[in-house]
């Protein structure tokens, strides 16, 4: 039997597979459970306590994670923080994030401002026992796993969502939200030097995050891509010239969720073989 290297488990995404088991719940949101050469870390906490009870379904013991990681400041992707911090009984974790997810984030929708961002506050969750480690560079959380921190922009056709918005201050002019908080997460796969990357939901492009670590591993090769792409929110245009790019590519598993909605038809044409969704309690194994 071959040693199991690494393993991902979706512990929250927005769908259940068919043959999920009973009890197991789905939400708009997504949270990735890491375990690698004995180390666990949680990649964001889905909007609610759902992360906990489907963790505990799936026999993830959340008070064994060594680090938990927040990929950008939306709710889908923080909500369920507090929730985690709880059910490891307050015990002290580092929170890995770039600070701007403490930032106003919102929509408008009819001229009236609906907030997408965090849904506590930081000394509720230090009060929980979170110690927040900046994110913006390049880190490594444990032996093995790096967030990626900001993303350099070099693809001309990723413009990001322009319904996704921000403010310099509180109440202030609303603007497009760049979410230079996003960040992505590698995974070292092994003495192949292989890699996976997670995303929470590349909101900075996919182009844009595969090409930061094509820099930062030139001699690796990256063997999968799991997470969300945001791809259903884009145009056509960055949509079709993402899977042009994707196809090209010699990455050999895509394993997509949360924020890739529409766009999932188109990827699992162009990806043939390479594309399959990934659910809650769905878990992809690397030997």
């Amino acid at each position: 039997m071959k040693q199991v290297i690494a393993r991902i488990t979706c512990v929250v995404d927005n769908r259940l597979p068919p043959d999920a088991k009973p009890g197991l719940g789905a939400e708009h949101g997504l949270s990735l459970h890491v375990e690698l050469s004995g180390r666990q870390v949680l990649l964001d906490t889905g909007q609610s306590k759902q992360v906990v009870d489907n963790a505990s379904l799936m026999g993830i013991n959340l008070s064994q994670l060594d680090a938990i990681i927040l990929s950008h400041g939306h709710y889908d992707h923080t909500g369920g923080l507090l929730p985690v911090l709880e059910a490891r009984e307050a015990k002290l974790i580092p929170v890995y994030a770039h600070p701007d997810i403490f930032d106003e984030k919102f929509t408008l929708q009819r001229g009236v401002r609906r907030s997408i961002g965090l849904p506590w506050h930081r000394e509720d969750a230090e009060a929980l026992g979170a110690r927040f480690f900046d994110a913006s560079s390049w880190r490594q959380v444990v032996e093995g796993v790096w967030v990626t921190g900001i993303i350099k922009r070099v693809s001309l056709f990723e413009t990001g969502d322009r319904q996704l918005l921000t403010a310099r201050y509180p109440g202030g002019p609303p603007e497009q939200d760049s979410l230079l908080d996003d960040i992505s997460v590698v995974v070292e796969l092994g003495p192949d030097n292989s890699l996976a990357i997670l995303t929470g939901c590349a909101h900075a492009g996919m182009v844009n995050i595969i090409e930061a670590v094509r820099r930062r591993f030139p001699a690796h090769k990256i063997k999968a891509i799991i997470g969300g792409s945001h791809l259903s929110k884009v145009s056509k245009n960055q949509l079709f010239a993402t899977l042009a790019y994707l196809t090209e590519s010699e990455i050999e598993m895509f394993r997509l969720s949360h924020c890739t909605g529409e766009a999932e038809e188109q990827l699992a044409k162009a990806l043939a073989g390479r594309y399959q969704w990934f659910g809650v309690g769905e878990v992809v194994e690397f030997n």
